[in-house]
Formats: structure tokens, sequence, C-alpha cells
């Protein structure tokens, strides 16, 4: 049996600090965590509450990001962030 994928501890946050912010906020969860509106645009949003790449580990969510980018290679940019201020600078770029 399958069990529920694990929500990253700063996505409640940053999703508050979004909406906040004026924008409109889906989640996602697969491939990656948010789809954001603002400003008149999209922008994909990956929440982190550490940093695993320090670790040179790819867990199986992190290989099907990859995949994800390398599908669509003439895709806007995605945007990691860790914290909600990280986030709101992401949207406004």
């Amino acid at each position: 049996m399958r069990r529920a994928a694990r929500v990253d501890a700063t996505q409640a946050a940053i999703v508050a600090a979004l909406k906040a912010a004026g924008a409109s906020v889906e989640v996602l969860k697969r491939p990656l965590d948010l789809l954001v509106g603002f400003r008149g645009a999209w922008v994909l949003v990956e929440c982190k509450s550490t940093r695993y790449e320090a670790t040179g580990r790819v867990t199986a969510t992190r290989k099907r990001q990859l995949e994800f980018r390398t599908r669509h290679p003439n895709g806007g940019p995605i945007y990691t962030v860790w914290t909600p201020e990280q986030a709101i600078v992401a949207v406004q770029q």
C-alpha cells in the first residue's frame, strides 16, 4: 500500500506568503509543488525544507522533477525555495 507523500514543512508558510502578496496558488504535489499565478504569469515553484543537494542524493521525487524539466526544455524557470521570502522574490522576477 502506498503511503501519502510528505509535504515539506515550509510549504504552508510559503503558500500563505504568496497568497498574501496577491498570488493565486495551486498545490500540484507532482511533479512540482506549486503552480503560482502572479501578475499575468505562471510560475512553477518547488518547496524544500532542507537542502538535499548537499547530500548528493537523488530521491524518486527529485528524479521526476528532473525528468519533467527534460521533457519541457522550452518551458520557463522552475524555482526551488526554502523560505516564504525566497518564494516572493521568485514570483516577482
